[in-house]
Formats: C-alpha cells, sequence, structure tokens
C-alpha cells in the first residue's frame, strides 16, 4: 500500500461571516493555487477540514474542538 505523503505548505484564503446578529459562523477557504474554493456551515468542519489536509486530524472517536466552559475565561 503506498504512503500519502502530506504537504509542506498550503496556502488559503480564509472568509469568515455571519448572517446576522447571533447567527452561526461560515466559512470559506479558497486553495490560492487552483482558485477552488469550499463553503463550511459551522467553523468545528472547517477545522476538521484543515486538521485531515494537515494530517493533524486526532484518533477517530475524539472531538476535533474543545467544548467550550462555562464562566469566564481565565
Amino acid at each position: 500500500m503506498k504512503k500519502i505523503t502530506q504537504p509542506d505548505y498550503l496556502a488559503y484564503l480564509l472568509r469568515l461571516w455571519r448572517d446576522g446578529d447571533g447567527a452561526p459562523w461560515r466559512a470559506s477557504l479558497e486553495n490560492t493555487s487552483t482558485g477552488e474554493a469550499k463553503p463550511f456551515a459551522e467553523i468545528r468542519v472547517l477545522t476538521a477540514y484543515l486538521e485531515q489536509m494537515t494530517g493533524e486530524a486526532p484518533p477517530e472517536g475524539l472531538p476535533t474542538t474543545k467544548p467550550r466552559k462555562a464562566g469566564p475565561e481565565v
């Protein structure tokens, strides 16, 4: 089986927006080499995509982002 190697350099144009106050953040990544744009309806899906592209994805079954803690940040 052939091993897939990860690139040493990736460049994207990241766009983030909300469709109104309190609306969830949306994103798109545009590959600066190919011009291909990928839309993301949720930030956690964007994060998972970047983890996959860089080979930094956690083992299956583990969350890709830490849950937020209630209360003020310290």
